[in-house]
């Protein structure tokens, strides 16, 4: 009976033991990482009214969050994909389109099923130099190659379906879709041309009345966004 009783204690005082080890093994394997707060980056910086915060930043397909440390470690590193040279960039349906001259063609970041998807077409539809581009709520793609010197224009699959070029001095350098017109910069002849989006013809452009030295004279337009009320033009030039 006496035995009984010393084994007993023995029993309760491993678990005991054991109890402990485990408690403090799982406070230090499960110890949280030590987070570094960083404060905000604003532009422009105080006293100045912030118009801009810096959020984050995309380099390539590790971005999209798909992959763990350990797959990184076990995969080919070489099956990420990296962004060459990134330039302009489309929004539309929560997919990202980035021209990116480096590879020939575009990144598309579809964030709503997780994919990363390297567009570069080939045949009547290859990209020299895409330099921007724009989704409509069609969903084709319009994109501004300076190297081909076309707009070249895909469907809602990705289909090469058209271009706009010009038998004079054509460079197109940025794009825009609103209502039914396609708004294009054109800095080789200094001017904003404006498409049909249907028929594709030239219906006008600016600033044909403006001469060099004139306040509305366009030197080399670059980039336009189009608003109902106001054009916004960045010119590279003077």
């Amino acid at each position: 009976m006496k035995k009984l009783n010393v084994n007993r204690y023995a029993v309760v005082f491993l678990l005991s033991v054991f109890s402990v080890l485990y408690s403090s093994c799982a406070r230090i394997l499960h110890k949280p990482a030590k987070t570094k707060r960083v404060a905000g980056i604003f532009y422009p910086p105080a006293p100045d009214t912030a118009r801009i915060q810096y959020l984050t930043s995309i380099s390539g397909s590790a971005c999209m969050g798909n992959g763990t440390r350990f797959a990184t470690f076990i995969l080919d590193p070489e099956d990420e994909s990296t962004m060459e040279k990134p330039y302009g960039i489309s929004m539309r349906n929560g997919q990202l389109y980035v021209c990116d001259p480096g590879i020939g063609g575009l990144e598309i970041l579809d964030f709503k099923n997780g994919k990363y998807i390297n567009f570069v077409p080939g045949g009547v539809g290859a990209l020299k130099s895409p330099l921007n581009c724009f989704a409509d709520k069609n969903d084709y793609l319009y994109v501004a190659d300076p190297g081909r010197r076309e707009l070249v224009i895909f469907d809602s699959v990705r289909n090469y379906v058209g271009k706009i070029s010009d038998t004079g001095s054509f460079k197109p350098t940025d794009v825009m879709v609103y209502d039914n017109e396609i708004w294009v910069t054109n800095p080789d002849n200094h001017r904003l041309n404006v498409y049909d989006k249907h028929t594709h013809e030239l219906i006008r452009y600016f600033a044909e009345q403006y001469g060099p030295g004139d306040d509305g004279f366009l030197y080399s337009p670059f980039n336009v966004y189009v608003t109902p009320d106001v054009i916004y033009i960045t010119d590279f030039g003077d």
